[in-house]
C-alpha cells in the first residue's frame, strides 16, 4: 500500500507569495503526497517559489 495519500489527484493551489505563505506550505505537502499540481502565484518575484 502506497504512503501517497494524494496520489492521482489534481489540486490548484492559488496565490502563492513566498516561501512562507500558507498556499506555499499547503502545496509543498500535497506535493510531497503524490499530488499534481495546478498554481497561481502572486507576481513575477514569486515565481521563484513555484518552480
Amino acid at each position: 500500500m502506497s504512503n501517497l495519500l494524494m496520489a492521482g489527484k489534481k489540486v490548484l493551489v492559488v496565490g502563492i507569495a513566498n516561501d512562507k505563505s500558507i498556499a506555499y506550505g499547503v502545496a509543498k505537502k500535497l506535493h510531497e503526497q503524490g499530488a499534481e499540481l495546478a498554481i497561481t502565484y502572486l507576481n513575477d518575484k514569486a515565481e521563484r517559489f513555484v518552480r
